[in-house]
């Protein structure tokens, strides 16, 4: 049987099965272009790649007809933020962008928990990520960082001043936030390097992550956000909060299709 057309995305194994072979066999059948995993997956973890697991990995891509798009950093919720794990956390981004730069990927994510917005945390953070803004560039690779505030987010892209450096957007996440989703999208204009897709409800101060397009994301306002931003950078489909992500995943590309991503 033929698999379904394509869609402009990449399926994050994070959320699915710990066998990396039956995640890409799942991306291409349900018609994703590409896929993205977390430094903290079983097999594809910067530990287990050496160059000839790179090149078995690289030729199973292939013949599903898929490419590497992202790879997340796994790192405590905090990220940057944690003064008593922002060293190993430098560290394990560095080897991240290693990776990425070693497979050809483009993007490398990082979240950074709550952003500071002054006294000697800030300071920190500030140092740790152009630390790190310059390891990026060195290896021609897009660090897109994530946090719960878009405000304090774009503030700190702006002293970076890199273009090495973006911003992870997460329209779900703000909602878990309590941000506008289109709102924080208009404040990251033009700063996006990549777009993780999920869903979300919020109730008071309660969250549930939901399949896509049944939350309270306003979809079509972001993806005209982006489209007015000349977004290019990858469009992650993140299944991880939902109980059957390869059912999830299927439908997540389904959503896409009807919606003309």
């Amino acid at each position: 049987m033929n698999n379904p057309p394509r869609v402009a995305a990449a399926l994050s194994l994070d959320g699915l099965s710990s066998d990396a072979r039956a995640g890409f066999d799942l991306a291409a059948a349900a018609g994703f272009r590409s896929i993205a995993f977390a430094t903290n997956h079983p097999q594809l973890a910067p530990a287990e790649l050496g160059q000839t697991a790179r090149r078995h990995v690289r030729k199973i891509l292939q013949a599903h007809d898929l490419s590497f798009a992202s790879v997340r950093v796994a790192v405590p919720r905090s990220g940057l933020a944690d003064a008593g794990t922002v060293d190993r956390t430098v560290d394990n981004t560095k080897q991240a962008i290693d990776l990425a730069h070693a497979l050809g990927v483009s993007t490398v994510t990082l979240e950074i928990g709550n952003i500071p917005d002054a006294g000697s945390e800030a300071s920190s953070l500030l140092a740790a990520t152009r630390e790190l803004a310059e390891h990026a560039g060195r290896a021609g690779v897009i660090l897109a960082l994530g946090s719960d505030r878009s405000e304090r987010l774009r503030d700190l892209l702006a002293q970076l001043a890199s273009q090495d450096v973006r911003a992870n957007a997460s329209p779900a996440r703000a909602v878990a936030g309590g941000e506008d989703a289109v709102l924080a999208m208009a404040r990251l204009a033009g700063l996006v390097g990549q777009m993780t897709v999920a869903d979300a409800v919020r109730a008071g101060s309660s969250v549930r992550a939901v399949p896509l397009g049944e939350g309270q994301v306003a979809w079509p306002e972001v993806w005209r956000a982006l489209r007015d931003q000349d977004f290019r950078g990858p469009i992650v489909v993140d299944v991880r909060d939902l109980p059957d992500g390869p059912s999830a995943a299927r439908g997540a590309a389904d959503t896409l299709r009807a919606w003309g991503i």
